[in-house]
């Protein structure tokens, strides 16, 4: 079948997809209104994909600004059951509970959530993080994370908050809040900070990159470790950076990482044994001496290295 022959398939499946999506979505907002007379609002819909069949329709709930319901469908234009849409009513209800609950806690706090992960564990907030702030910034946002039991705080910069795109008028909180659009603008333009706690309460607070501004920050790591290979120990080559996100305690410009590098001698392509503790600036130069750390790989598998 030639090319063209393909697109007219390809063109007449969307068609398809899109006219049963119609159905779905009809046939959920009947569902919906029979078990929850003027309760429900439909305000998006999309084809289940890579599914062959099925659709999402989402609601808004009348009365609770927060709450998306997601009721999926087995297709066909078929009714969900009242089972399905109670399930996914309670759900709703539920996730919005939770994001009321993380929202209160960072927002008394001073730092309102402004997005926050699919799985409702991870909050992004603004801060303004110093050498002068970090202190207190941190000792806030614990109080928050151990009364809602979240498992990390995103930590956007001051320019990114004031830049985002205002709240969507009439769509639920959770529909816009947990939205690839909010968290793409949260993540994917600037540098960003990652807190979590430790068993023992202290903080544990990494910068994540955009890929773009990583790729740059690990071929400057790599270089530098690759001159101090060249000074110290002649032959060895570095291999790969891993972590390099974890900040030093108390510390906003010093990042930690291992570097991997295998020994003068040994074959070409192997993946080393050995690896270098080092610390680096923002820009990827090494600040003070690596440690080296030697016969770190269990035979070809992983490597048994400390955690940053």
């Amino acid at each position: 079948m030639g090319n063209f022959a393909w697109t007219v398939v390809g063109a007449a499946a969307g068609v398809l997809r899109l006219t049963t999506t119609r159905r779905d979505r009809k046939a959920a907002a009947v569902a919906a209104e029979r078990v929850f007379p003027g309760g429900l609002r439909v305000v998006a819909a999309r084809t289940l994909f890579p599914q062959t069949t099925g659709s999402e329709i989402v609601f808004a709930v009348t009365g609770d600004p927060d709450a998306v319901v997601r009721l999926r469908t087995a297709g066909g234009g078929r009714e969900p059951d009242e089972a399905a849409v109670r399930a996914a009513v309670a759900t709703g209800q539920a996730a919005a509970e939770r994001w009321r609950t993380v929202n209160s806690a960072f927002a008394a706090a001073g730092y309102p959530v402004l997005g926050m992960s699919e799985t409702l564990d991870t909050p992004w907030v603004t801060a303004d993080l110093t050498a002068a702030t970090l202190d207190e910034i941190l000792t806030g946002l614990r109080s928050c994370t151990t009364s809602t039991g979240v498992s990390s705080v995103l930590i956007a910069p001051p320019e990114v908050a004031r830049a985002l795109p205002p709240e969507p008028a009439g769509l639920p909180t959770l529909l816009w809040a947990t939205g690839r659009r909010r968290l793409a603008a949260l993540s994917g333009r600037r540098p960003y900070h990652r807190l979590s706690y430790r068993p023992d309460g202290t903080p544990a607070l990494g910068v994540v990159r955009p890929f773009h501004l990583q790729q740059t920050y690990e071929a400057a790591a790599m270089a530098s470790a690759a001159r101090w290979l060249a000074a110290e120990l002649p032959g060895a080559e570095p291999v790969v950076l891993l972590g390099a996100t974890p900040l030093l305690p108390g510390r906003l410009d010093r990042v930690k990482g291992y570097v991997v590098f295998r020994d003068a001698g040994d074959t070409p392509g192997s993946y080393g044994d050995h690896a270098l503790l080092v610390t680096t600036d923002l820009d990827g130069a090494l600040t003070g001496e690596p440690t080296v750390l030697r016969d770190r790989r269990q035979g070809t598998g992983r490597l048994d290295l400390p955690a940053l």
